[in-house]
């Protein structure tokens, strides 16, 4: 019998057809060059993405003082969640160790502290969203930082950090 070895049972399929669903793409490709700020739940791009060299050179070159136009930017924080110490968590400003597949959980609490705080781009929501704002904060309120801190091992302060810098970092940018 022959044996074929490929990534789609690791979730490929999941994840591209989500992406449709969600933004009609089937691929990600994350805005790196020009984040002031990068969070990261799980992905490895200095080991495995699919367009691994050109991104992470992207995400090389915005992790350090930059110029762009006449414009200094500083360096982008990344930030990551993943249960092993991976070569971008290694080289992460901030590694999160998380409980495997709780990643989910992590970002609800944080879009929960958002919404709760005011950090929220209301005219965003309003314009892209399909989901009213009284009704999305309504949704989120049972995804606090402290239940997300027992089922991922996050700490509930570190989820709520997190959360405020990533909001109020203009221009910021998830990997997952």
């Amino acid at each position: 019998t022959t044996s074929i070895l490929n990534h789609n049972p690791l979730g490929g399929s999941n994840k591209k057809i989500a992406r449709q669903l969600t933004w009609g793409a089937d691929i990600d490709i994350n805005d790196v060059g020009y984040s002031e700020y990068i969070l990261n739940f799980g992905a490895n791009p200095y080991e495995a993405h699919i367009l691994r060299t050109a991104f992470i050179q992207r995400i090389a070159a915005t992790r350090s003082i930059r110029m762009v136009g006449e414009k200094i930017l500083n360096k982008a924080k990344l930030i990551t969640f993943d249960p092993r110490c991976s070569s971008t968590a290694g080289r992460s400003d901030e590694w999160i160790p998380i409980m495997p597949g709780t990643d989910g959980i992590v970002a609800l609490a944080m879009a929960q502290v958002i919404m709760v705080e005011g950090l929220y781009d209301s005219d965003f929501i309003t314009k892209w969203c399909n989901y009213p704002v009284n009704k999305l904060m309504e949704h989120l309120q049972q995804y606090t930082p402290e239940v997300a801190q027992k089922i991922s091992g996050v700490a509930a302060s570190d989820i709520r950090r997190i959360a405020r810098e990533f909001a109020t970092a203009k221009p910021a940018t998830t990997i997952s």
